[in-house]
């Protein structure tokens, strides 16, 4: 299996877009009221983003990446995770 380790690149993209996404989310906090469900939905997919981004940097720091099996399919860097606690039963 190769193990391809995330660059800085997409962590950074993220991070940049989760923080303009909630910075764009408290521009006009006058309208929020008015547009209650956007403010909501960006505030959620904000989070996301940044949630994501620090969950790749973690994982980076850890030395984890993503594997690929010989069928060229891409396993995610929670397998581990889930050999260790035993609730991932098939390989």
């Amino acid at each position: 299996m190769r193990i391809y380790h995330i660059s800085w690149y997409p962590i950074l993209v993220f991070m940049f877009s989760g923080l303009i996404i909630l910075l764009i989310s408290f521009l006009d906090v006058k309208a929020i009221p008015e547009h209650l469900f956007v403010f909501i939905m960006g505030l959620i997919f904000s989070f996301v983003l940044l949630g994501y981004s620090f969950y790749l940097w973690r994982k980076k720091k850890q030395g984890k990446g993503f594997s690929w099996d010989d069928k060229g399919i891409v396993t995610d860097i929670l397998k581990d995770y889930l050999k260790q606690t035993g609730a991932l039963i098939q390989e």
